[in-house]
Order: structure tokens, then sequence, then C-alpha cells
């Protein structure tokens, strides 16, 4: 064989794509998804006639919202009309609040930021939103829960076996370069 000793291996270089790949899919699998945003119910004719109303309660963590205990961290959660361009129809940092008296529309409220001692707003580490219709005389609830340590570990689970799958590939289509260049 020409240009390379009798004996040696032939390495090919692998390109860097399929590990940029895999860093960016364990990454998008275990960083966000602590934050959870979701009208729980929708209740027709519960509001007063041609109009829509929506409660919003924050919650530290799914056991907390089973029991009530509302979140003591000051989340600023903020209700947008989406009828045309987006406009902000309320935005509160308290943990329970409501607002009547809405027209008939599409909507989505965000959980985006939070409130320091000083008053001072920081982005949350994720955030979320959830868009939705009312319809004259529905009323709402809406939930946001802060906490979700099982999707954390559903991620990095994930993420590990995508980890695993992807260096087995990898791995395997090396080792059966290297065999049949020998």
């Amino acid at each position: 064989m020409v240009g390379r000793p009798e004996g040696t291996l032939l390495l090919r270089r692998h390109p860097v794509w399929p590990a940029r790949a895999l860093l960016v899919a364990f990454c998008g699998t275990t960083s966000g998804g602590c934050v959870s945003v979701r009208v729980s119910e929708v209740r027709p004719g519960a509001a007063p006639a041609g109009q829509c109303a929506l409660a919003v309660s924050v919650f530290e963590t799914r056991d907390a919202e089973r029991s009530g205990a509302l979140s003591s961290r000051r989340v600023v959660t903020e209700l947008w009309r989406l009828d045309g361009q987006s406009e902000l129809v309320h935005s509160s940092a308290e943990p329970r609040w409501s607002i009547d008296g809405l027209a008939a529309g599409r909507f989505e409220l965000r959980a985006d930021t939070y409130l320091d001692e000083d008053g001072t707003a920081h982005e949350l580490s994720s955030t979320d939103h959830v868009r939705f219709a009312l319809m004259a005389g529905d009323r709402a609830t809406a939930h946001v829960v802060l906490k979700h340590p099982r999707r954390v570990l559903i991620g990095l689970a994930i993420g590990a076996g995508v980890a695993l799958v992807v260096g087995t590939t990898l791995f395997v289509v090396n080792q059966t370069i290297a065999i049949t260049s020998w």
C-alpha cells in the first residue's frame, strides 16, 4: 500500500457534528422545564354574561399545588391578549390573583421573571407560557408550578440514554473502520 507503512492502522478523523449534536440534545433535555404554566379548568357560564374571568395561583411544587400552599416567592405572572397585536392585560407578583371583566379572545399567561427582596426583576432559570382562548361567560383557573424534580430526572435519564447510544455507535464505527483498514 502506498503512503502508509506496513502494519500501521489507518485512523480516520470523524466529523465533530455528532459530538455537538449530542451536547445540544443532552443540554436541551436537562436544562429547562422546571416552570410549568397551565390552565387547569375552564368553566363555561361561570363569569358574568358577556365577560370572561381568570384566576391564577403560583405554587412551589406539585405537592404544594395539591395541598393549596401558595409560593412565597414573588414570581411575576403576566396575562397577554393575543388578538391582533400582543397587549399586556395584567401583571402581578402576587401568588394568587384574579381578573374579571375580560372580553372574549385569545390569551397567553407567562411566567418569566421574579422579584428579589429589593424589588429588582430577575429572569427565571426556566420559563413557560400557555396560550388559551376564552369565550363569553368562561371562568378559567390557571396554575404556575415552579419546580418539577421529576422532569429534571426524566431529562437526565433521556440525556444519558442518548449519550450512551451515540457513544456506542461512534465506538463501533471507529472499531469497524480500524479493523477493516488493517
